[in-house]
């Protein structure tokens, strides 16, 4: 049993394969069987001991072989079939008044299947639309409601930061996302400084929030009425990453930046 983790997409969700007596190393294309077909994936890293439930283990399907050049080359066809699909179905849609943003059309290796990608705030129903292109196509199609934030990553993009965006690079899942961490790193609550371009809050905003909440336990809170060497006073900003926090000690002393040292 050699597990083996492996992704369809850059980036997506990480499958695990058995690799069997294949001989593979991290960034080897491979052919393996999923539940809509032949599919070209890349090896993402290799365990060990990944799976010691002996039953769970053999559950895993086989990799077929490793990717020849003929695979490449079906997969620069596919690609070159995949822009006729998507335009056709956005065209249907379109005429179908359907409230949906196609995101990508994709076809398994061999060909022989078409899976449509879209975005809907609701529920969408396509059975005419798979109809349509049946007779379109004369392949079996799949159409696949996906989340904003997975849309964002299929189609790229170059965030603020001046990088591509985190989910068309290097996430393989979403972590939830709240303007509570937002608040705690004392970012602008500003939507458009916080959100990302799917939309939704910034996926990085959750990156040093750990850090910020060990670096504040030493901190008071604002609005807290505090002792410290100068005097009794409360609490007005913090400075998490300074290490240090502003109390007004009254209108003789004013407001002062302290440490935490200072507190008594």
């Amino acid at each position: 049993m050699k597990p083996v983790g492996v992704q369809f997409n850059q980036p997506s969700k990480v499958h695990y394969f058995d690799a069997g007596d294949l001989e593979l190393a991290n960034g080897d294309t491979v052919v393996v069987k999923t539940e809509s077909g032949n599919a070209l994936g890349k090896v993402l890293h290799l365990k060990d001991n990944f799976l010691d439930d002996a039953k769970t283990a053999k559950k895993l399907p086989p990799i077929i072989r490793i990717a020849t050049n003929n695979d490449h080359q079906q997969i620069k066809r596919n690609q070159r079939r995949e822009l006729d699909a998507f335009s056709i179905c956005q065209k249907i849609a379109r005429e179908m008044e359907l409230p949906m943003k196609l995101v990508k059309a994709q076809f398994t290796l061999g060909g022989g299947k078409v899976t449509y990608y879209f975005h809907s705030e609701n529920r969408i129903d396509f059975r005419h639309l798979v109809k349509r292109l049946n007779q379109e196509l004369g392949m079996t199609v799949e159409m696949n409601q996906i989340g904003v934030r997975d849309a964002a990553g299929m189609v790229g993009g170059i965030g603020v930061c001046g990088r591509e965006y985190c989910c068309a690079s290097f996430l393989t899942s979403f972590k939830p996302v709240s303007i509570k961490m937002a608040k705690t790193q004392n970012l602008s609550l500003n939507p458009e400084k916080v959100s990302g371009g799917c939309g939704r809050l910034r996926c990085c905003l959750t990156y040093e929030l750990d850090t910020y909440h060990e670096l504040a336990k030493n901190l008071p809170r604002v609005g807290k009425r505090i002792e410290t060497k100068l005097g009794a006073g409360k609490v007005k900003s913090v400075e998490i990453l300074r290490g240090s926090f502003t109390v007004d000690l009254g209108e003789e002393a004013g407001s002062v930046s302290l440490k935490p040292v200072d507190l008594i």
